[in-house]
């Protein structure tokens, strides 16, 4: 997803604002806007998700989730102690077994850094 987002910043995001398109997370509910790269990240890892012939859960969590963001932070104590962990370490974590919509799961936490976009 990394390489996705980066692409779709540097590819769709900077040229289209320099166009005057507005770049926002409510694209949906504003005429000629187009997702924010995180934004773009999880309406993906969803699609993927919805139609993966396999049981696929993709999750984006935050310490600060935007506040638009219901669901944005840590769930559980599984993601609390990954955002823990990675904040000690600044690397992926090993992957995990974690029960989740009655089902198990393996999982991959994985740091995305953020930053503000110009």
């Amino acid at each position: 997803m990394r390489v996705i987002r980066t692409l779709y910043t540097s590819e769709v995001v900077e040229i289209v604002r320099n166009q005057g398109i507005e770049v926002t997370h409510n694209y949906r509910d504003k005429v000629g806007a187009i997702p924010l790269p995180v934004t773009m990240s999880m309406a993906l890892g969803n699609h993927i998700a919805l139609e993966s012939k396999r049981d696929f859960l993709f999750r984006l969590y935050s310490d600060y989730p935007f506040p638009w963001r219901k669901d944005g932070g840590p769930r559980d104590d599984f993601e609390k102690r990954a955002l823990e962990e990675l904040h000690k370490t600044k690397t992926q974590l090993s992957i995990a077994l974690k029960n989740a919509m009655g089902k198990r799961f393996c999982v991959m936490p994985k740091p995305i850094l953020c930053g503000r976009v110009a």
